[in-house]
């Protein structure tokens, strides 16, 4: 969101952030000693996410049904 903010506040601005976001904030997941659990998020980007639609006040990533055979 803010690039510029010092990485030691953080954790100020995160908790400062999430009444504002409210059901828009998500919590990211805890790492282990290596970010082996970013691999998870990866492959479901790579099945699922296309596209981030230019329409409306959200935005999000999507699945396009037409890149990869899913049913809607």
């Amino acid at each position: 969101l803010f690039p510029q903010i010092p990485h030691y506040h953080l954790v100020e601005a995160t908790e400062a952030a999430q009444p504002v976001l409210g059901e828009y904030y998500r919590e990211p997941k805890n790492s282990g000693p290596l970010p082996l659990h970013l691999l998870g998020s990866l492959i479901k980007s790579m099945k699922q996410d296309h596209f981030v639609s230019e329409t409306g006040d959200v935005v999000y990533y999507e699945a396009d049904p037409k890149l990869n055979g899913q049913r809607t």
